[in-house]
């Protein structure tokens, strides 16, 4: 029953990791500001990972100048009323692996869309992810964003004209099934400690 956030991670968080979690029946007006389930606002470093939302708006979403590295993995969206992927003003670094929602999953220049979103993000990817509807864009001046064995229907975005993302076997996911894990995997058999231990 949160009206904005199950999970905020704001300015100064790092190293914040959020596992099987669900939002469940998020009672507020559907406007602005409201219903962001699991919301990497300004976090850095941050894994959201087996997490599920319903009836939210901006379900996994990252916030302006978020910078990354941030992850969300093997998550799901239902009854999702606005788009799964980064809000606006330049999130960046981030990783959607896995990702399912029954709307949109978008990284794309938001224009003067609410408060002047902006491009929303860059320098991500959307890996073996499943949307109803997907948008991909990259900016002009600098960065990529790749949609990589992702299914769901193409959509140009909201402005037509911006440059496409890089799209590599759209509508066929690809090996290995996950990057995330794939990568995590790789640390491990060269001995690097995944976290820091902190008590």
């Amino acid at each position: 029953n949160f009206g904005y956030c199950m999970v905020l991670m704001a300015e100064g968080a790092r190293y914040v990791t959020v596992t099987d979690c669900t939002s469940l029946h998020p009672v507020s007006v559907i406007t602005g500001s409201r219903r962001y389930a699991f919301h990497i606002a300004r976090g850095e470093m941050c894994l959201v990972t087996n997490c599920r939302a319903e009836e939210d708006r901006h379900a996994f979403v990252l916030g302006p100048r978020a910078s990354g590295p941030n992850v969300f993995a093997f998550c799901e969206s239902v009854g999702t009323m606005s788009d799964v992927g980064p809000h606006q003003r330049w999130a960046m670094g981030a990783l959607y692996d896995n990702q399912k929602t029954d709307n949109l999953l978008a990284v794309q220049d938001g224009g003067n869309n609410g408060t002047g979103h902006g491009w929303r993000g860059t320098n991500f990817i959307l890996w073996n992810c499943t949307a109803n509807r997907l948008v991909c864009q990259s900016p002009w001046a600098t960065g990529l964003n790749w949609c990589v064995g992702c299914i769901g229907t193409k959509e140009p975005g909201r402005l037509k004209d911006r440059l496409d993302g890089e799209w590599i076997s759209h509508g066929t996911p690809v090996s290995p099934a996950s990057l995330y894990e794939s990568q995590i995997s790789q640390r491990r058999e060269k001995g690097i400690r995944l976290t820091q231990i902190l008590f």
